[in-house]
């Protein structure tokens, strides 16, 4: 199934949410807007289409959405593909046509824990740097030093192999350097908002993983000279 997800930006930064109505699945959490693409339907249109629908908005598909970041999901025997864009222009004032509330909101003020889990994708990817540069982490070299300041902490993920949990509070990014899927997989498990794919290698890999992810600006590229990556899965190719 594949379905889109659309970010609406204000002039202030804020971000448009929708709250999904009660009696239906994960009632009550906050989600981006958006729906199912319907068969011979391209992605944007299904978008518009979605906005239109659910509240009151029209898309004018000349200024094209992008996309910030696909990934794949799943709920219970639900298989899905979604795909959030970022819509840079809308006519109307937003409405829960469905009767559901919606709500502007700052995204760096957003508590992740109040989304449906997978929007929690969307809100990391919208809060990262398209690029990623050698400033803007600091590497760790183990995963019990979990000081604050202004860099974001990022651990191999052989040094997570024995956690479980989250290491650092929800408003501290952090990020994990992967070469595998079984890597991937720990980055997800300690609940990482991004990860580092440092391989050439299982490109297929990144593209099943569940979370934003940089990949390096070329080969051979190390952490000292910088990274230069995006959230899009396909740009390892």
């Amino acid at each position: 199934m594949h379905v889109v997800a659309g970010v609406l930006e204000d002039a202030a930064g804020q971000i448009l949410l929708a709250r999904r109505l009660p009696g239906k699945h994960l009632a009550g959490l906050w989600e981006f807007p958006g729906g199912k693409v319907e068969s011979g339907e391209e992605a944007p249109a299904a978008l518009a289409r979605e906005l239109g629908e659910e509240l009151d908005l029209t898309v004018d598909l000349k200024t094209a959405p992008t996309l910030l970041i696909e990934l794949p999901w799943r709920y219970a025997d639900n298989h899905l593909r979604l795909a959030a864009w970022h819509v840079p222009a809308w006519q109307g004032q937003a409405q829960g046509m469905e009767g559901q509330d919606i709500a502007w909101v700052d995204p760096r003020q957003v508590n992740i824990d109040t989304l449906a889990p997978a929007d929690r994708a969307i809100l990391r990817a919208l809060r990262l740097p398209r690029h990623l540069q050698a400033s803007d982490v600091r590497r760790l070299n183990s995963p019990v030093d979990i000081r604050r300041g202004e860099h974001w902490p990022l651990l191999e993920a052989s040094m997570l192999i024995q956690c479980t949990t989250r290491l650092w509070p929800v408003d501290q990014v952090f990020g994990v350097i992967c070469r595998s899927r079984d890597e991937l997989d720990i980055a997800l498990r300690v609940d990482a908002d991004f990860a580092i794919w440092a391989s050439e290698a299982e490109t297929a890999a990144v593209r099943r993983a569940c979370l934003p992810i940089y990949a390096l600006a070329a080969a051979g590229t190390s952490l000292e000279s910088g990274w230069q990556g995006t959230c899009e899965p396909a740009a390892l190719d």
